[in-house]
């Protein structure tokens, strides 16, 4: 499957990333990119892309200037086991991109999402 791993970099040029959440079932209390999903079936990857920055971050990004970012795709496997579910392994094709942050975001402290 697909997925796009969207980063963030401040005006400082250091990359944004974000704590996960204790409640994960994978890679709980880990740092992660800043924003990223999957790509759900009938969507692209920067309509994917925007609606993450949005759901996640709470910026609104335009797709022109998601679609300027894009890096590469890279192919992905992990392999695990959760409590809940049991083992899993995950294979997937990751759209990178690369945005500039906006100029007052200098920390994911700044956002407010999930205040």
């Amino acid at each position: 499957h697909r997925s796009v791993h969207i980063w963030l970099v401040n005006i400082r040029g250091e990359l944004l990333v974000q704590k996960r959440s204790a409640y994960k079932d994978t890679n709980p209390n880990m740092l992660d990119v800043s924003a990223a999903g999957h790509v759900t079936a009938g969507d692209g990857s920067l309509e994917t892309a925007v609606k993450e920055v949005s759901e996640e971050l709470g910026l609104e990004v335009e797709a022109e200037v998601v679609e300027s970012g894009y890096i590469c795709t890279l192919p992905s496997s992990a392999r695990g086991e959760t409590v809940d579910h049991g083992a899993y392994e995950c294979n997937e094709f990751q759209d990178i991109f690369l945005l500039k942050a906006p100029p007052a975001l200098t920390s994911v402290d700044d956002l407010a999402v999930g205040k």
